[in-house]
C-alpha cells in the first residue's frame, strides 16, 4: 500500500470514527455498534481483544499536547480574530449515517457579516502527503504545531459561537498567503512547499471528498443550530394560530452570488411518535417567502447528554411549510429517549448548496 493510500486510511479514521471517549461512553455504544456494521477499520477490533489504539485518539493526543504547549489556558484564551487556528466546537460533533464526525481544526481566514457576524475559515490538516493544488503547507516553524496544510480550496463560514478550543494564531504573512491561493492555487509564498501535482485515479481525489463531505456536515449543522437568541424573534413567539409545541427555523437564503440573509421563522411541532426502529417528528413553519422551489429543510436532533444526530429521511413541502422528519434510533436504544431531545431547523433555499460571502475586514 502507498504512503498515500495508508494516509487516505487514517484519514477516513480521523474524520468520521468516534474517538475513545465516545466508543466508552454507556450511552454511545448503540451508536458506535451501528458505526462497527459500517466501518471497515472498527469492525476489525474485537470487543473481547485489549483495545487496539486508533490512529485517531493517537494523533488527537498528539496535537492536545503540542497546542496545550502553546494555547494559553482557556480562561485565557482570546476572543475569536482571524489568523487563529480553532477547533470547532465538541458541540457540532454529530451521527450522520452511522459515522462519527469529529470537529476538524481551522483557520480563520477573515470576518465577514451577513449579517449574522462570523468568518469565513478553512480546514486544516496534518498529514503533508495529501497536500495537493491550493493546500498551503506550513513548516513547523511557521505553524508552531507541527506539519500541517491550509485547504484554501474549499473556505466555508463558522460562527464565533461554534468556536472550540484556541490553537495558536499565525502570522500575518501565512494569512495573506492563504488569502492569495484562495485565488489561485498555483499562488505559492517564496518559502511555500509545492505539492505534486493531482493525477487520474488520485488518492488525494478521494482524501478531498471526504474534507469537502465533513466541511458540508459541519456547515450544514452551524446554521441548523444557531442561537435563535441571536434574532429579534423569541420562542414565546412561534407560530400560536394552532396547538402543538412551539419551534423556531433559520432560514439560509442567498441572493445572487452571496448569502445576504439568515433570519429566523416560526413554527410548530404538531406530533413525535414512536415507530419502530425510531421517531417520527412533523409539523409545520410559518412566514416563509413566496418562492421556495427547490429549497432543503435541514434537520438534527439533539438528546440530552448526548450529541447531534442527523435524521434518515426528510419529507419538505415548501409550498406549504410541512415537514416530516424520521430520526432512527437503534435496535438496543429505547426510542422514547428522543421524544424528548430538541429539534434543530434550517431551510436552505435552491442557491444556497454553496455560500458566498461579504467581506467586513
Amino acid at each position: 500500500m502507498s504512503v498515500r493510500k495508508r494516509s487516505l486510511s487514517l484519514a477516513r479514521e480521523y474524520r468520521t470514527c468516534p474517538p475513545e471517549a465516545v466508543k466508552n461512553d454507556p450511552a454511545q455504544i448503540p451508536l458506535y455498534r451501528i458505526h462497527r456494521s459500517r466501518c471497515p477499520y472498527c469492525s476489525a477490533h474485537d470487543d473481547s481483544s485489549p483495545p487496539k489504539p486508533s490512529p485517531w485518539d493517537a494523533l488527537a493526543r498528539k496535537l492536545g499536547e503540542i497546542a496545550a504547549s502553546s494555547a494559553p489556558p482557556k480562561e485565557h484564551a482570546p476572543p475569536p480574530e482571524p489568523g487563529q487556528l480553532r477547533y470547532i466546537s465538541p458541540d457540532l460533533a454529530h451521527w450522520r449515517e452511522g459515522f462519527f464526525y469529529n470537529p476538524p481544526l481551522v483557520l480563520l481566514l477573515r470576518r465577514i457579516h451577513i449579517p449574522f457576524p462570523h468568518f469565513m475559515g478553512a480546514m486544516t490538516y496534518f498529514d503533508p502527503p495529501l497536500a495537493g493544488p491550493g493546500d498551503l503547507i506550513l513548516p513547523p516553524e511557521r505553524s508552531g504545531i507541527g506539519q500541517i496544510f491550509i485547504q484554501t480550496w474549499h473556505p466555508f463560514p463558522v460562527f464565533g459561537a461554534h468556536l472550540g478550543d484556541f490553537v495558536a494564531t499565525l502570522s500575518p504573512e501565512i494569512r495573506k498567503a492563504a488569502a492569495a491561493m484562495e485565488k489561485d492555487p498555483d499562488h505559492l509564498p517564496s518559502w511555500g512547499l509545492a505539492p505534486m501535482p493531482m493525477r487520474e485515479d488520485d488518492p488525494r481525489g478521494y482524501f478531498r471528498a471526504i474534507e469537502k463531505d465533513a466541511e458540508r456536515t459541519f456547515s450544514e449543522a452551524a446554521f441548523g443550530t444557531l442561537h435563535h437568541e441571536s434574532e429579534a424573534i423569541p420562542l414565546a413567539a412561534a407560530d400560536r394560530k394552532e396547538a402543538g409545541e412551539p419551534i423556531l427555523a433559520n432560514l439560509v437564503q442567498r441572493r445572487g452570488s452571496r448569502v445576504d440573509l439568515v433570519s429566523v421563522v416560526p413554527g410548530v411541532i404538531w406530533d413525535r411518535v414512536v415507530l419502530e426502529g425510531g421517531i417520527s417528528i412533523d409539523g409545520r413553519l410559518s412566514d416563509l417567502p413566496k418562492d421556495l422551489s427547490g429549497s432543503r429543510l435541514i434537520a438534527f436532533l439533539k438528546p440530552r447528554n448526548g450529541y447531534l444526530r442527523s435524521p434518515d429521511s426528510v419529507h419538505w413541502e415548501e409550498d406549504h411549510g410541512l415537514f416530516l422528519i424520521f430520526f432512527p434510533a437503534p435496535a438496543n436504544e429505547d426510542p422514547k429517549v428522543l421524544l424528548k431531545a430538541s429539534l434543530h431547523l434550517a431551510v436552505f433555499n435552491a442557491e444556497s448548496n454553496g455560500f458566498g460571502e461579504e467581506e467586513n475586514g
